[in-house]
């Protein structure tokens, strides 16, 4: 009988070639030791898949089946790990730029000019299992207009080159968000408006014929404007949060570079940059403070140069160092 088979297929099993033949039996109180079952309903041949190691020894789990009841237990666990909630992403993009150079005798002026936005949808399974515990559907969309102007030039016979401009970021961004809490549905939706502006200069002087210095600053600006809206299952739980926040800090760089060679150059680099505060649209409290601006000083002694040179006299190319 097919019992029979299976334990005559043991060994089979374990070399991982195992298959028996039902020819129309029936499989009733048939005992199966730790073996997880993948059968086509229809029905011709089962395959035994899996077997449970634990401490070095094989252990076998059992169960007794029916027809009926093999039948459930493949449907049951043929999708196990799978998401319920398929789910989906759309997102399109799109952007246009205009560049432009201006050259004035020393003076070079450029200048760029951006548009971009994007639509976007999500629909996701955050739980990751095939029952409704945690999931969510959610839209947005944003878009921003930039616009930069730079400077730069010559000095001193071309021993000072120095640069300056300014840059300016306008963005709106719009979201909404579903959630799926087992039966309970909340929603979620916040705006974000951002203003930003930055002044710059910079220059680079060739001091010494082997010894170049350079420095540059810049200043920064930006404002947000923040309105979140939570709405509840239950009524109660609706809240809405709204704030605006300016920050605004400067930064920048310093750095000597010694040039004993056109192939080797040494350097010594400090700087110093800055970023912007941001509101979390995550956050469990909607008074929550939003976060600070993050500032960062670097340290940075180095070295770069030529590893690979090609001889003239041989016109092959050789390892240096």
């Amino acid at each position: 009988n097919c019992k029979t088979a299976f334990q005559n297929e043991f060994a089979a099993l374990l070399r991982g070639a195992f298959r028996c033949n039902l020819g129309g039996h029936m499989l009733a109180n048939t005992d199966f030791g730790g073996i997880f079952f993948l059968a086509l309903i229809g029905g011709v041949s089962i395959f035994a898949l899996y077997v449970i190691i634990e401490r070095g020894s094989l252990v076998f789990m059992k169960w007794r089946l029916d027809m009926s009841g093999l039948i459930s237990y493949v449907l049951k666990y043929a999708e196990r790990g799978d998401y319920n909630r398929v789910g989906q992403t759309k997102h399109d993009t799109w952007g246009v730029s205009l560049k432009g150079e201006i050259p004035l005798d020393d003076l070079v002026i450029r200048t760029i000019t951006a548009y971009d936005g994007y639509d976007r949808f999500r629909e996701q399974d955050d739980d990751f299992t095939p029952d409704v515990i945690f999931e969510s559907i959610d839209e947005d969309n944003a878009w921003q207009f930039s616009q930069e102007v730079h400077l730069e030039g010559e000095l001193d016979e071309d021993l000072i080159h120095w640069e300056a401009g300014g840059y300016y970021l306008m963005q709106q961004l719009e979201s909404e968000s579903i959630f799926f809490q087992g039966a309970i549905d909340s929603n979620q939706a916040y705006t974000e408006d951002m203003f930003s502006f930055a002044l710059h200069a910079g220059f680079d002087w060739q001091f010494l014929e082997d010894f170049t210095f350079e420095a540059g600053a810049r200043y920064n600006w930006e404002q947000k404007d923040f309105q979140f809206v939570f709405l509840g299952a239950n009524p109660a739980n609706t809240q809405s949060f709204k704030d605006s926040k300016v920050w605004h800090a400067p930064s920048g760089t310093v750095k000597l570079r010694y040039d004993p060679t056109e192939d080797l150059s040494m350097y010594w680099k400090y700087s110093r940059g800055w970023k912007g505060g941001q509101f979390n649209a995550s956050a469990t409290q909607l008074n929550a403070r939003p976060a600070e601006p993050v500032s960062v000083d670097a340290l940075e002694v180095g070295f770069k140069g030529c590893l690979l040179y090609t001889s003239d006299a041989a016109d092959e190319s050789s390892s240096v160092g």
